[in-house]
């Protein structure tokens, strides 16, 4: 995750351009996602409308070109709770003078939390909720494969010892399972805990929903993650309970995973090449805040018009407090110009790189003219003439 840095280096990212994460992910195309962003219905209906200017929400924005990645600031709040969507072919830029930036975030923050022991701080998130609710679905689904003969009866003490296995098999590793168990290699820390044969009947029962409310594939409603779903809500619930900093970062990550899934994915620039892509909101300390699993079209639906980076940018950012001059981070993959107007009418401020094809009718100085000028030279634009 990348990690935003501190106020005193806010303004060199914001105009000296200091910030170089330029991913290109797999399976991305430019012209794709202009294409979508050009065929959205509230963008159609401006581009038929008459000539006006841009609105005041869009005051105070500023692009940058310090190189190949252009930043995109956003440097003032506004308390309008409107979403304008800006007429591409309509934007005049204009070159100004590097402008002053009152990025100042005046919150009091709460005191922090009395120190905790690693297990009681994996509880915080890992909750006693979750854990009743393996015992009650795992329970049901022993009844329902064994036809309603009987169930194996397990309970929140077995629950935790099997999770608390897993862990530890996380840490001492072995080719196969079965291993801790055996004469010649067997762990005690394992085996002492929970009999082999009674670890293999958690292992083929464990569920979290009931599979008889799954609806079918060709249902309109139809859950890519309805196995896990009531997990990933408590969880998400869980994480949100942290205290936002005043800056934070939306990014990607892989949990690395290559069994058979319908959500797996393959992003060959990644260390981990094959898992589930997972969208995360964490904070400067690198606590995760939020996330959303990538499930395709539908992961965070949305009539917005900034297609599905811009969708999930704004629904991991819900959850920040508005116009009260908090920093958000991200990647070329999620910039857009809608996106950035987007996040100015909820009064959240944001730097991130852009490709060049993101701001139309934006034209810098080429590469070579910035380094005739020497370093540190930067190119400042706002579609506005006074900012």
């Amino acid at each position: 995750m990348a990690i935003p840095v501190d106020s005193n280096e806010w303004q060199t990212i914001l105009f000296d351009g200091d910030l170089s994460d330029n991913e290109l992910l797999e399976g991305d195309s430019d012209d794709e996602r202009i294409e979508e962003l050009l065929q959205t219905e509230r963008i159609e209906e401006l581009l038929q409308a008459p000539d006006e200017q841009p609105p005041d929400e869009l005051e105070g924005i500023v692009f940058e070109n310090p190189n190949d990645s252009v930043e995109v600031c956003d440097n003032s709040t506004h308390n309008s709770q409107s979403r304008p969507s800006a007429r591409r072919d309509k934007l005049v830029w204009h070159s100004v003078d590097r402008p002053n930036v009152n990025s100042e975030c005046v919150v009091n923050h709460c005191d922090p939390p009395p120190e905790l022991t690693q297990f009681q701080y994996f509880k915080k998130f890992f909750s006693d909720d979750i854990i009743e609710m393996f015992v009650t679905e795992t329970n049901r689904y022993s009844v329902q494969k064994s036809g309603g003969e009987k169930s194996i009866n397990t309970n929140k003490n077995e629950i935790e010892q099997f999770f608390g296995i897993h862990i530890m098999s996380g840490v001492i590793k072995v080719p196969s399972y079965r291993l801790y168990w055996a004469n010649v290699s067997r762990f005690s820390s394992i085996a002492d805990c929970m009999q082999r044969n009674r670890f293999d009947t958690l292992r083929s029962n464990l569920h979290v929903v009931n599979n008889e409310n799954m609806l079918p594939k060709s249902h309109p409603d139809h859950d890519r993650l309805f196995k896990v779903r009531p997990f990933l809500n408590i969880l998400q619930q869980n994480f949100r309970i942290l205290e936002h900093e005043e800056f934070s970062a939306v990014d990607e990550m892989m949990i690395p995973f290559k069994g058979r899934s319908s959500i797996k994915q393959y992003v060959k620039n990644k260390p981990h090449k094959w898992g589930i892509k997972v969208f995360c909101l964490a904070s400067r300390s690198g606590l995760l805040i939020d996330f959303e699993v990538y499930i395709g079209k539908g992961t965070a639906p949305s009539d917005s018009g900034l297609g599905l980076s811009g969708d999930i940018v704004i629904r991991l950012a819900q959850t920040i407090p508005k116009h009260k001059n908090y920093k958000l981070s991200f990647d070329n993959w999620f910039a857009s110009y809608n996106l950035v107007v987007a996040l100015k009418t909820i009064g959240i401020l944001s730097v991130c790189t852009v490709r060049t094809n993101r701001i139309p009718n934006c034209s810098f100085p080429s590469d070579k003219e910035l380094k005739d000028k020497g370093r540190g030279s930067f190119s400042v634009k706002t579609e506005k003439k006074k900012i």
